[in-house]
């Protein structure tokens, strides 16, 4: 599967298994809404947006990232 900063437009190619979802989130994959953000723009995030709005965590990123597996898969198909 493939995904892509929201921000910076980075694109990672993995595949999709719960446990490299859970290596990209431990290593700073984090998302707001269905946006994904890397490592690098989640550190940034506060110093780009209001204080109210804060990165969604662990559980919403890994959602987000099957809900783009399964929009991936259903192209292909």
């Amino acid at each position: 599967m493939q995904i892509q900063c929201s921000n910076c437009g980075t694109i990672v190619e993995f595949p999709y298994l719960r446990r490299v979802m859970d290596k990209f989130v431990r290593e700073g994959w984090n998302s707001y809404g269905s946006a994904l953000y890397c490592p690098e723009c989640s550190r940034t995030w506060a110093q780009r947006n209001s204080k109210d709005k804060r990165l969604a965590g662990a559980k919403n990123t890994i959602s987000v990232m099957r809900r783009l597996h399964e929009m991936q898969t259903f192209r292909k198909s």
